[in-house]
């Protein structure tokens, strides 16, 4: 499966999340994950109170036990739930003594069987299981002693087969493979491109998900009775089907048309989105458009430029009421309401929750991909058509969810959804969509975080998920997905773990055959190499991969070595204290440095030493942060502002490691008082913001070429770049680099040299961004020939297929972020064959990189196959084998 190739890899958590994460080590995880648990045994007990409470159980269904501390009868009461939560009685008040000490500590998970269901109106048995980590076994054993009752070690009551571990693996890789459907689907007439066959088929499957009645999986129609084959569980009112699903298809087929086509096709009953005709577009008959001028200077010259050729169909206001009605517009592509320009919309509306009343399709994305959809709707929409889309973006957007009602798609990203969600709703969470998108929607995959609860608790009639990597790090990140996609019971996190991730985890056959059910069921996915009748999906050209070694001058070995030397000692200690994981930012900052030195020795700066050292004055926690800071600036992450949702500008961190806008975090700490961070709501002062000094801050800007001096790194690719212009002066790369000040360095050169160049780093506007994608995919004469692009900008939703080789300037520690970065120019839509070229510094951490990298591959990843205590060991045991210790 091509998703588990970023499955490995101890130091992911720095590429694949945002630095702020990265900074805190391995992010909160506060419930144990039930494949880290083993079971200390089961127990006997009773139901009690039946007739008091409306909730039923059948025969062998699972129960949920809750804790009661308030129940005013008996402070140790312990609820007994079924499935859905309704109440079916309490455990007998002799055992619930036992078990509230339990499960008020924390010391085990205790889980509930009924073996035959209820066969009076009083009492009925239930099996208890105990699950938990081996340092609480004896204290929950004990516990039990005390009150009389004792644990019956033996099986769970699970079909459990052991597979060994390459096995397991095997069949959970080939969970997306071969899900195809033979269906074709017609192109809706409003679409202007062709669909292909992989493509229509994915439309097709996606009407079907969304029009078809039938009973969501793994539930039976009883004769009156619904019945799930998996909990054992029975309702009486018809399940709440799942309409929509995961289209998983790899990187660059074309999910994005196919997600604009289903827009299009299919509104209510199967009927295409009613869409009214008009005047192609006329660019000279335009009339004037009154937008607010703040609004006009961000907006990129695509997106004005889509703004101007839609505003022509839709027909925007441009009356005084009208400004003075809408001026939350941001980048707006808007229109009138249904009705026509000449009505006015009136207070009062409200969503109710039936198909017809829904209208309006909510496509969440990542910021670097919202140009990108603007492009699509631009290139893929008849332009004889009115279809009203609205950006929700920047300061001035328009929060009023009736007009927002009013919109045929409104596209936002998730840091704008998620700094509007308060807990309790926001604009976005005041409308019932007809259909919410999750663009990239493995981002959602941490429960924890304040996103994927806001992604959770929009409303919507149909919701899907747009990924070529559903599965990132392991089995638990489809859980979200699941709970996204509303499919009871396993929206519940205890019911996916008990039915689901636990028994694949501890290789029940039962349990792995059920997964693979419930993935066929919501999930399409074709990769480039899928084959159709014998016929590939796709027809690309080849795609090449070759690794260059580089070698060090003898002065860079030097330093090198220097460096090496003294970041070997640092470990060195921490691995004889016991305390590698405690200092996990500072080993990180070594392993780092060591990378940035094989790019250029200018990266190092001057604060190395500084790295690992135990601080305590405020001077020296000031310096630490100052260097953090430079990691986040540094790295390439496309980190938003939290507070103004645009790129970072007068960075600053907090104690807390979050890093914002200096005038942002200032506003914070002048209106709330105490003022918190907006992220982990600690407390912040303003005297404990770091930020970084001037020099500083002028050092990641550019290099001026006198002071500059080039390394074996940039002597090698400039090397390959002279080459291919002699070769062909038509041919475009991409230069790829995790760190943004290197991107700066390798400026001077490709000046000297007289390539014109474009770069694109998570540092800029959006409306730059677009500007800089849409000059380098331009074929006219002095087009700029080099893409400086950060790992990290480029890893999602670009399209770059001007370009036909890649050079990757340092090794991720995530190869498929690599790929991912690699897939923006060998996608559909490139006509040349594409080579990639992998630069390594011989004898170095690069060098030891790639090695562990593959052997990893030939082993099950660890986030599938192992608990987290053995990850951590081989964690540290990575850390030694990358500094050879």
């Amino acid at each position: 499966m091509q998703s588990s190739r970023g499955w490995f890899s101890f130091m992911d958590d720095s590429v694949t999340e945002t630095l702020s994460q990265a900074l805190q080590g391995t992010g909160e995880q506060p419930d144990r994950e039930p494949d880290t648990e083993i079971l200390f045994g089961n127990l006997r007990g009773s139901v009690v109170g039946l007739r008091y409470y409306t909730g039923v159980v059948n025969k062998r269904e699972m129960v949920s036990l809750v804790r009661q501390p308030q129940n005013p009868h008996d402070r140790n009461a312990v609820m007994v739930a079924n499935v859905y939560g309704s109440q079916v009685g309490h455990i007998k008040r002799e055992l619930a003594a036992s078990l509230a000490n339990i499960m008020d500590n924390n010391l085990a998970r205790i889980e509930g069987v009924v073996p035959f269901g209820a066969t009076n109106v009083f009492t009925m048995p239930v099996v208890l299981s105990f699950w938990g980590t081996e340092e609480n076994r004896h204290a929950v054993v004990q516990q039990l002693s005390s009150h009389g009752f004792k644990l019956q070690t033996g099986s769970s009551g699970t079909n459990t087969h052991a597979h060994c571990a390459n096995a397991l693996k095997n069949a959970f890789d080939s969970l997306f493979e071969d899900l195809m459907e033979d269906k074709n689907g017609e192109r809706e007439a409003a679409v202007c491109t062709p669909l292909l066959p992989h493509q229509k088929q994915a439309l097709s499957w996606m009407c079907v998900c969304e029009n078809s009645v039938a009973l969501p999986p793994f539930w039976e129609d009883k004769g009156g009775l619904f019945y799930n084959t998996l909990t054992y569980s029975s309702v009486r009112e018809r399940p709440q089907r799942v309409r929509g699903g995961i289209l998983a298809d790899d990187m660059g087929l074309g999910k994005t048309l196919t997600t604009i086509a289903l827009i299009l096709s299919n509104f209510h009953n199967g009927k295409p989105l009613p869409l009214e005709k008009c005047a192609p577009r006329i660019y000279s008959n335009i009339p004037p458009i009154l937008l607010p001028a703040q609004t006009i200077s961000r907006m990129s010259p695509k997106a004005l430029h889509w703004t101007v050729c839609v505003c022509v169909c839709v027909c925007v206001y441009v009356g005084a009421a009208m400004l003075e009605e809408d001026t939350g517009f941001a980048a707006a592509l808007t229109g009138p309401p249904r009705g026509g320009p000449e009505k006015k919309r009136t207070g009062g509306f409200s969503a109710v929750p039936d198909d017809t009343a829904a209208t309006t399709t909510l496509i969440i994305c990542p910021l670097s991909v919202l140009s990108n959809w603007l492009d699509q709707l631009e290139q893929h929409v008849r332009p004889d058509v009115r279809l009203n889309v609205y950006l929700y973006y920047g300061p001035e957007r328009n929060r009023d969810p009736r007009f927002l009602s009013t919109q045929h798609v409104v596209l936002t990203t998730y840091n704008v959804m998620t700094a509007d969600y308060s807990g309790s709703g926001g604009p976005l969470h005041s409308v019932t969509w007809l259909r919410v998108v999750l663009d990239e929607g493995h981002v959602i995959r941490n429960p924890n975080a304040q996103q994927s609860k806001a992604v959770l608790d929009l409303n919507a009639h149909r919701r899907w998920i747009l990924s070529g990597t559903p599965i990132q790090n392991s089995l638990k990140d489809l859980w979200m997905l699941v709970a996204f996609l509303r499919l009871k019971p396993f929206d519940v996190r205890e019911w996916w773990n008990r039915v689901i991730q636990r028994p694949v985890t501890v290789g029940d056959k039962t349990g792995l055959g059920n997964l693979q059910a419930l993935v066929r069921c919501i999930t399409l996915r074709r990769t480039k190499t899928s084959r159709v009748g014998g016929r590939p999906l796709v027809s690309l050209p080849k795609r090449s991969f070759n690794i260059e070694e580089v070698e060090l001058t003898t002065r860079e070995r030097e330093e090198y070595e220097l460096a090496r030397t003294e970041g070997r000692a640092t470990i060195s200690r921490y691995v004889e204290e016991g305390s590698v994981l405690r200092n996990y930012a500072d080993v990180l900052a070594i392993l780092v440095r060591l990378r940035q030195f094989c790019c250029h020795p200018d990266l190092l700066g001057s604060t190395l030493s500084q790295t690992g050292v135990v601080t305590a004055t405020p001077a020296e926690l000031r310096e630490r942060l100052i260097e953090r800071l430079r990691l986040v600036l540094g790295s390439g992450s496309d980190e938003e502002c939290p507070v103004c949702l645009s790129s970072v500008r007068l960075a600053v961190i907090t104690h807390c490691a979050h890093v914002y806008c200096r005038p942002c975090i200032a506003e914070v700490l002048r209106t709330e008082q105490p003022a918190r961070c907006p992220l982990c709501r600690g407390p912040i002062k303003a005297s404990e913001l770091v930020e970084f000094p001037q020099e500083v801050e002028e050092e990641g800007g550019g290099y001026p070429s006198e002071n500059w001096r080039s390394s074996s790194k940039v002597d090698a690719l400039m090397s390959s770049l002279l080459r291919l212009r002699c070769e062909d002066s038509s041919i475009k790369s991409l230069v790829v680099s995790q760190f943004t000040r290197f991107l700066s360095l390798l400026e001077v050169p490709l000046r000297e040299e007289g390539f014109r160049f474009v770069r694109l780093d998570g540092t800029m506007s959006q409306r730059r961004r677009a500007q800089v994608i849409q000059e380098f995919q331009s074929h006219s004469p002095g087009s700029p020939l080099v893409m400086l692009l950060s790992l990290k900008a480029g890893g999602v939703g670009l399209n770059l297929t001007a370009a036909s080789h890649v050079f990757l300037m340092d090794p991720a520690w995530n190869p498929a972020v690599e790929d991912q970065c690699v897939d923006r120019c060998h996608r559909l839509g490139q006509t040349r064959d594409v080579v990639i070229t992998k630069f390594i510094v011989k004898d170095s951490v690069e060098e030891n990189m790639v090695k562990i990298q593959r052997q990893k591959q030939d082993l099950v990843e660890k986030a599938f196959g192992t608990n987290p205590s053995k990850r951590k060991t081989s964690r540290i045991e990575e850390i030694q084998a990358l500094m050879e210790l």
